[in-house]
């Protein structure tokens, strides 16, 4: 389902969202949208609900009530492949990487494209060097995540 003209330039369109968790409301009435290029913060003291709203705008958890839209399409209509083609989220919990080097935590980022397994094809091998090699981390391939 696309959403209406008015908003299909924006990247994020979030309508009377009330998200939280079981029946437990934590936001409610949240009117957002965000166009190319803007940059976002989301300010408040713990508890407020901040991790709750993202987490609901991108799809991890249904809202209780509301609509979102990524890139004019409603989340609640996309298979997750789709979503996370769509968009990336991180969050503050801490991912165990301690046995893993760079290449590996940067192959992550290719997930949503490899096969039901999460095998990486050869291709995925060399959109992962090769994107390291332009932000200009090639020599961390190799190096153990922790001690970066």
């Amino acid at each position: 389902m696309k959403v209406q003209d008015r908003n299909a330039g924006n990247l994020l369109t979030i309508e009377k969202l009330t998200a939280g968790y079981g029946t437990r409301s934590v936001i409610s009435g949240v009117e957002l949208s965000i166009s190319a290029g803007e940059i976002v913060t989301v300010i408040g003291a713990n508890g407020v609900g901040k991790t709750t709203l993202l987490r609901t705008a991108a799809g991890l958890i249904p809202p209780l009530a509301g609509r979102i839209f990524i890139a004019g399409e409603d989340i609640s209509a996309m298979s997750e492949a789709r979503r996370a083609r769509l968009l990336a989220l991180c969050l503050t919990e801490r991912m165990d990487a301690d046995r893993m080097n760079g290449f590996e935590v940067v192959s992550m980022g290719r997930y949503p494209y490899t096969g039901r397994f999460g095998t990486l094809r050869e291709e995925d091998r060399r959109k992962v060097t090769e994107v390291m090699e332009q932000v200009g981390i090639g020599a961390l391939a190799k190096m153990p995540f922790p001690t970066m």
